[in-house]
């Protein structure tokens, strides 16, 4: 299945959750807002939310600085 994470095209072959995904690409997960086309998931629904063919996901990390 095919999917836009942060803009690139990526490739799943199995089912994946959006906890699956976060934790390929941060190791902060507590850190990051996910965005699933167009709608903020709470982190607390990752694991029970799948991905579908032509999803768009978008991964905000934010980042303290001075």
């Amino acid at each position: 299945m095919k999917i836009s994470l942060n803009g690139t095209e990526k490739q799943y072959l199995k089912q994946t959750s959006l906890t699956e995904i976060v934790q390929q690409y941060s190791k902060t997960p507590s850190s990051i807002i996910l965005e699933l086309n167009g709608t903020v998931i709470q982190a607390e629904r990752w694991k029970e939310t799948s991905i579908n063919e032509g999803d768009s996901i978008e991964l905000l990390q934010f980042v303290g600085g001075g």
